[in-house]
């Protein structure tokens, strides 16, 4: 019987420095939550936006907008740097 592993990924969270593993295609609000980072979910379908995060790769400080109430770990990554909005 063939076993896919799972992927673990060290997701850090600023500006509150916190940091969850995570697994690829785990629902990004999941791993917050857990790390006991506050977003404002609203929706959960990812139409109002309000909890819109900035994804930042350390490499080349690209910046992407994401949702996590709908966005996924990605994979090929071994860490991920989010950076939070203060809840107004």
């Amino acid at each position: 019987m063939f076993h896919q592993a799972t992927c673990s990924v060290s997701v850090r969270f600023e500006p509150d420095g916190k940091v969850e593993e995570a697994q690829v295609g785990e629902v990004l609000a999941d791993v917050a939550e857990r790390a006991k980072v506050d977003l404002l979910v609203t929706c959960s379908t990812g139409e109002c936006g309000s909890c819109e995060i900035e994804q930042v790769d350390e490499i080349s400080g690209e910046r992407q907008i994401v949702r996590p109430c709908i966005a996924a770990v990605p994979s090929g990554q071994d860490r991920l740097l989010y950076v939070t909005y203060p809840a107004d």
